[in-house]
């Protein structure tokens, strides 16, 4: 029943074709319409800002984040040439 949004779904996903990009963009759709609890990129509004190069402190710092840490990842990247334009502090 597609109309009740809280079911439980055991289920494998096959598909068959050339194109993986194609496969993977038709399987979550399909899924996407069968499960009817998430939407698809394609039915989303994307912020302008996703392209712009971002940097999260847990991939440098896991939960030792502290403030002299920040400033100092920020600074070495931006002294390599890649300023991050969004940070995401997390610890």
């Amino acid at each position: 029943n597609n109309n009740n949004k809280n079911h439980n779904v055991n289920a494998l996903y096959i598909a068959v074709g050339n194109d993986p990009y194609e496969l993977l963009s038709r399987g979550f759709q399909e899924v996407a319409d069968t499960l009817q609890t998430f939407e698809t990129l394609s039915h989303k509004n994307i912020p302008s800002t996703v392209n712009d190069f971002g940097w999260c402190t847990w991939d440098a710092y896991y939960s030792k984040v502290d403030p002299k840490g920040i400033l100092q990842g920020i600074q070495s990247l931006k002294d390599l040439g890649v300023p991050a334009r969004n940070l995401i502090l997390d610890d």
